[in-house]
């Protein structure tokens, strides 16, 4: 029976750290697309070409980051209510 209990917290420790490593990818793509975003509307204004369209990528970069933000504060503030 020990050995049972074990075998299912042992699958449930797995599945929670699953979990948690791919909220932190989907957490990071949405920086990295953010950044990379926002560093394209950049270069399109600097560059001089089609100013709406670099206001645009500006606009979404920024939103991107900011979600982006929200959602690991909101991640890591949830792990430190289970934890402690």
């Amino acid at each position: 029976m020990a050995i049972l209990s074990m075998f299912v917290i042992m699958l449930f420790l797995f599945i929670c750290f699953a979990a948690i490593i791919a909220l932190l990818c989907v957490v990071l793509g949405i920086g990295s697309v953010g950044i990379t975003t926002f560093i394209s509307g950049i270069v399109l204004t600097l560059t001089g070409k089609n100013s709406r369209h670099s206001t645009m990528l500006n606009t979404i970069g920024i939103i991107l980051l900011i979600f982006g933000i929200i959602t690991l504060l909101v991640f890591s503030s949830l792990i430190y209510y289970f934890i402690v």
